[in-house]
């Protein structure tokens, strides 16, 4: 997470170098969205690998005679970014005139401001064992029957950094943490099978609110 932050100083440093490299254009925004996701899951009481993964990019728009072009890019580089750029100001003079709306007669805002989703504890600073030790708990807790011949307890918790630089002077700074808990069960009794399924955004103090790893089932 401390290395999304830096890329965010980053980007703030070199959006000057960007607007140049647009050609000092009527309007200009750049959006970061980084986002890290991670899924740990227990099926028939056994572990399964751990999934992760990270996505990131920006998106330059920019706004010049009446036209409006955008580009995103996933190169994070100086050059990257000051090619998305030059391509954003090209596609921007390729729609002037030719628009529906004319950009150049639309105020564009310069709102500033940050934002933190409240947190009581970070997935992340959960250690990979208790995860997995809830899990198994709760994994354990589904087959009350003999009958369950598949079961399955999950969380996938994804962290997400966003940036909204523009040349009107505008930034704003979004940091939100999810966790989604599922609970599935699927029974087979001859010809019929049925899947139960518990599933929700939350914060991980959901956990305990739902009493995993301590959860008690309900027959249905």
């Amino acid at each position: 997470m401390s290395d999304a932050f830096e890329l965010v100083g980053s980007l703030e440093k070199q959006f000057q170098d960007i607007l140049s490299a647009a050609g000092a254009p009527d309007f200009c925004s750049l959006r970061y969205v980084c986002e890290r996701d991670e899924m740990v899951s227990v099926r028939q009481d056994v572990p399964e690998p751990v999934q992760r993964s990270e996505d990131a990019g920006v998106m330059i728009t920019v706004m010049h005679n009446g036209g409006l072009g955008y580009t995103a890019t996933c190169d994070l580089t100086v050059g990257g970014l000051q090619t998305a750029a030059k391509r954003a100001r090209q596609f921007a003079e390729s729609t002037a005139g030719r628009s529906v709306t004319d950009f150049s007669k639309i105020d564009m805002p310069a709102s500033c401001g940050e934002y933190a989703g409240p947190v009581e504890k970070p997935w992340a600073s959960m250690a990979l064992n208790e995860k997995f030790d809830r899990l198994r708990s709760a994994c354990a807790a589904l087959r009350i029957n003999e009958r369950i011949v598949d079961w399955e307890a999950s969380v996938w918790g994804t962290d997400v950094d966003m940036l909204l630089l523009t040349s009107t002077g505008g930034r704003l700074v979004q940091r939100l943490q999810y966790i989604a808990p599922t609970l599935s069960a699927t029974a087979n009794q001859g010809a019929e099978t049925q899947t139960r399924s518990l599933g929700m955004n939350a914060a991980l103090h959901i956990l305990n609110v739902l009493g995993l790893p301590h959860h008690q089932p309900r027959r249905v």
